[in-house]
């Protein structure tokens, strides 16, 4: 039921929606409301569709401070990287495949060689990783083949969502006698991971990422990519509002 919301929630979805009850309104003679539903739905389509419209809701989820430079964090006992975006193995490719979380992992590696943390922590199982390994292990495969020592990269297997990403990250953290970490995910949902982590007893650090689009395309032609920015905008919007009022943030 909450993946059935939450694809209503899509501008996709809910342009759909709309063009089904329009579709229905024009079935049942109401010709106006139909007609209004169709305009609606291709409205909807269209400011989500397009970077100039779309971006300014980018722009509301970043961070307002300058991302902070890698020689401007403090140390910590470890840094804890949270899976985003990424393909598991399969037989005919016998790797993952990071996609926005190799940004992640890149940025973790070079925390860790900067000596900013001895130890990396991956975090993440996540519902829709379907495979023969979980995000969070093959985040750790990654790092291990980026030079990071084995014995110092753990894997936190369990968690599916941002507040299992906390609390199972602490539950391992405390086992290994780790009480500080810089948390890297992007910049986007740094605010919601920040304060998920902060329920916890970890002393936790942003390490953000700066986002790969900025509002820098203004034109108004509907762009297929910019749907799928637009889709992890309005999902990360839905997640900070039911973590404030389940008080998980």
């Amino acid at each position: 039921m909450a993946d059935v919301l939450e694809t209503l929630a899509m501008p996709l979805g809910t342009a759909m929606l709309s063009a089904l009850l329009a579709l229905a309104a024009l079935a049942l003679r109401r010709r106006r409301v139909a007609a209004g539903l169709a305009v609606f739905a291709l409205l909807w389509i269209w400011f989500w569709s397009a970077p100039g419209l779309a971006g300014f809701a980018v722009e509301l989820l970043r961070e307002p401070q300058p991302l902070p430079l890698i020689e401007e964090l403090p140390a910590a006992d470890a840094i804890v990287v949270l899976c985003g975006s990424a393909a598991p193995p399969k037989p005919e490719r016998p790797y993952a495949l990071l996609g926005s979380t190799a940004d992640r992992v890149l940025h973790a590696a070079r925390l860790h060689y900067a000596d900013k943390a001895p130890t990396v922590i991956t975090s993440g199982r996540r519902r829709r990783y379907q495979g023969p390994e979980t995000c969070a292990e093959s985040m750790r495969q990654w790092l291990v083949a980026l030079g990071v020592p084995a014995e110092v990269v753990h894997a936190e297997e369990r968690s599916e969502n941002t507040r299992e990403n906390a609390v199972f990250t602490a539950e391992l953290a405390a086992s290994l006698g780790i009480e500080s970490v810089l948390l890297v995910t992007s910049n986007s949902h740094m605010a919601r991971a920040h304060a998920a982590f902060a329920k916890t007893a970890l002393h936790t650090v942003p390490a953000p990422l700066n986002e790969p689009w900025r509002r820098t395309n203004t034109t108004l032609v509907p762009q297929e990519w910019t749907l799928g920015r637009s889709s992890n905008v309005i999902r990360e919007w839905i997640g900070r509002l039911v973590y404030r009022l389940r008080g998980w943030a």
